[in-house]
């Protein structure tokens, strides 16, 4: 089977019935000399395509998932990163931190991303 295409028509139909966002990574420097020392930091952003679900009241346990958590799928074809726990989410003015991402990925190639994300 051809996941490469599958991949290309999830992020067709993502961009059709979703938005686009903000994928945000922090990274930070330190020198050679002093490597407990944070040298510089920068954040690497990357424009996304995903669909916002919220999660079903049986997905929410107040522990691991929170009522106020939502979901994104997030199309992974074209990305040049993949999300990880700890990246963000900028939807306008709001941050949101990837708390958890399950990867679609038959054969080595991603189709989607879901993220876990809160506030």
């Amino acid at each position: 089977m051809n996941y490469t295409a599958t991949a290309s028509n999830a992020l067709r139909a993502i961009k059709a019935k979703g938005k686009s966002y903000t994928l945000r990574r922090a990274t930070v420097s330190t020198s050679a000399s002093a490597p407990w020392k944070q040298s510089s930091a920068s954040n690497a952003d990357e424009t996304v395509y995903a669909v916002r679900e919220e999660f079903t009241a049986d997905e929410v346990d107040g522990e691991n998932v929170k009522r106020s958590d939502l979901q994104l799928m997030v199309a992974a074809s074209g990305l040049s990163v993949t999300p990880i726990a700890g990246d963000r989410i900028i939807d306008g003015a709001t941050s949101y931190r990837v708390v958890n991402v399950d990867t679609l990925m038959p054969a080595s190639t991603a189709i989607t991303h879901t993220l876990q994300i809160r506030e």
